[in-house]
């Protein structure tokens, strides 16, 4: 009996140092990615709300690793009924015309999607949280 408890000990430590050591790689795979990604820098902003989470925006990223724009949506936002928050006199997604802050159905069916505020032009492709690992946190303050 004292032989097989011996086993089952050594098996669980095995076990929990090839998690461990998975877990200590894992993140090193997207780290490259998750330190080049920086708010857009243009004078035109671009975010987006959801009557899920009120008071939240969900602000459009570029990725200096490529260059292109992200969204990224925290689970359980519908993608069918967010609401675009901009600055710009007029705006359009995929030559459709968007009011600041009536819903919009623009990623409904597309993943990247053609935007025009003012005389910026630029593509955002939206990245759901079910493709993604994610944590999002509502505090009282509004940040941590």
């Amino acid at each position: 009996m004292k032989r097989y408890n011996n086993n089952i000990k050594r098996a669980v430590a095995a076990f929990l140092a090839a998690l461990l050591s998975l877990g200590a790689f894992a993140p090193a795979c997207f780290a490259e990615e998750i330190a080049t990604l920086a708010p857009m820098p243009t004078a035109p902003s671009l975010a987006f709300a959801s009557d899920l989470l009120p008071g939240q925006q969900f602000d459009v990223w570029r990725s200096n690793a490529d260059g292109k724009l992200y969204l990224y949506l925290p689970y359980g936002v519908d993608r069918e009924a967010l609401k675009p928050c901009f600055d710009a006199p007029s705006a359009s997604a995929n030559g459709k015309a968007l009011s600041p802050d009536s819903v919009t159905d623009v990623f409904a069916s597309a993943d990247t999607v053609d935007f025009e505020l003012g005389d910026e032009k630029f593509a955002v492709t939206l990245l759901p949280a079910s493709k993604l690992p994610t944590v999002f946190i509502t505090t009282e303050s509004g940040s941590l």
